[in-house]
């Protein structure tokens, strides 16, 4: 929210517009594409996600480019149900990265 203030993002622009290269796979018949606000909401149509890892896991945590290639498949309408999705967080986290210059 404190991007949203400072004018470095806007909640209701898609969010492959600060993603740069990454891309969202649609399979549904709806044009529109995810926001901030979704992604907020619990609304984007993102399924849900358990990709849990832990220090001194012997399986290491993959660049999250590599995870929403492999998991962003949008497969419900956008604001039509809310559904808990551990990947939009992630990928608010990695957009968040992005804009702030947090690398």
């Amino acid at each position: 929210m404190k991007l949203a203030e400072q004018g470095k993002i806007d909640l209701d622009e898609t969010i492959e517009t600060y993603l740069n290269d990454t891309k969202l796979k649609y399979y549904v018949s709806d044009s529109n594409k995810i926001n901030c606000r979704n992604l907020l909401t619990h609304t984007s149509g993102l399924p849900l996600h358990f990709g849990c890892y832990y220090d001194g896991d012997t399986i290491s945590m993959p660049v999250f480019t590599q995870l929403i290639n492999k998991h962003d498949i949008v497969v419900n309408q956008l604001s039509a149900k809310y559904a808990y999705a551990n990947l939009g967080y992630g990928i608010l986290g990695e957009l968040i990265s992005k804009t702030s210059e947090i690398n």
